[in-house]
This record gives C-alpha cells, sequence and structure tokens, in this order.
C-alpha cells in the first residue's frame, strides 16, 4: 500500500483508521491517526513543530515495515507455511 511504501521509506504517515487497516500499524506508533481534514492538518502542524516525535515515528514505521512487510519477512512466512504443511504430511 502507499502507506507502507511512505515508512519504507522513512516517513511520517497520517492517515484514518479505515485508510490503514488490517496493516497491524497502531496509531500514535508508526502513523498519525486523523479522522476528518481538520483533524490531518492539525496533527500535521503539531508534529512539524516536534521533529524528534517525528523521527521517532518514522524510525518506528519503518522498523515496522522492514519487520513485517518487507520480503525477507514475506519469505519467512512462506517457509514456514511450507514447513508446517510438511510437518502434517503422511509418512
Amino acid at each position: 500500500t502507499k502507506a507502507l511504501e511512505a515508512m519504507a521509506a522513512g516517513l511520517v504517515v497520517c492517515a484514518t483508521e479505515k485508510a490503514v487497516e488490517g496493516l497491524g500499524l497502531q496509531a500514535g506508533r508508526h502513523f498519525l491517526a486523523a479522522r476528518d481534514a481538520g483533524e490531518l492538518g492539525a496533527k500535521i502542524l503539531s508534529l512539524a513543530a516536534q521533529p524528534e516525535a517525528a523521527a521517532e515515528m518514522a524510525a518506528a514505521g519503518r522498523a515496522f515495515v522492514s519487520e513485517k512487510h518487507s520480503s525477507a519477512a514475506i519469505g519467512r512466512e512462506i517457509l514456514q507455511a511450507v514447513a508446517d504443511l510438511m510437518a502434517r504430511r503422511p509418512d
């Protein structure tokens, strides 16, 4: 998704909960959650005034993508699924 791509690039994402639904992200840790355009603007301005907090959120988002959504992470999940299937296979 665009949110994951932005996070992988080290950017802070501000979105509605609906926009990132199902990605496993935590509002306030991995992204800024906003209900409407007014709240979106206010949160962006607030974060712009706090560069350290913005850097922390960007780093947390990037780490999350690397851990959960990178090609290496997906490869590990596929290998584990195959191993689980093989373990259930009758001899």
